[in-house]
C-alpha cells in the first residue's frame, strides 16, 4: 500500500508540474526510515569519487528538515562528518534549495571544496 500510494502521489506531482517522465533525472524517496540510508549511500559514493578529504563545504538544508524533522542533535551534519571526515563546514536553513537550474524543497544541498 505504501509503494502504491507513493506512485500515485508522484504521478500527481509530475502531472501538476507539466513534466514528462523522461524529463526526470531521478526520484529520491526520503523521509522516515529511508532518509538516513539514502543519504549515507549518496555520501559514500561521493567519498569514493574524492581524491582526498574536502577542504571545506557549505550545506544548505530546508528549514523543514531541521529540528522538527531530524531532532536537535544535528543528525545530518553528524552523518556528513561520519562518512566524509572532519572538515570545515558551514551552512544554513532555507525555504527552498537551488541546485543547477532547479528549486527543491525538503532537501539538503552539499557543496564541497576539493
Amino acid at each position: 500500500p505504501l509503494l502504491a500510494g507513493s506512485r500515485e502521489l508522484l504521478s500527481k506531482v509530475r502531472e501538476a508540474s507539466g513534466l514528462e517522465w523522461k524529463e526526470l533525472d531521478a526520484v529520491i524517496v526520503t523521509g522516515g526510515g529511508s532518509r538516513t540510508p539514502c543519504m549515507r549511500r549518496m555520501l559514500t559514493e561521493l567519498a569514493g569519487a574524492l581524491e582526498g578529504p574536502p577542504l571545506g563545504g557549505i550545506y544548505y538544508t530546508c528549514l523543514a528538515r531541521g529540528p522538527n524533522l531530524l531532532g536537535t542533535d544535528s543528525q545530518e551534519l553528524k552523518l556528513i562528518e561520519e562518512v566524509l571526515g572532519s572538515f570545515p563546514l558551514v551552512g544554513f536553513f532555507g525555504n527552498g534549495e537551488i541546485s543547477h537550474n532547479r528549486l527543491y524543497g525538503y532537501t539538503g544541498v552539499l557543496t564541497l571544496f576539493v
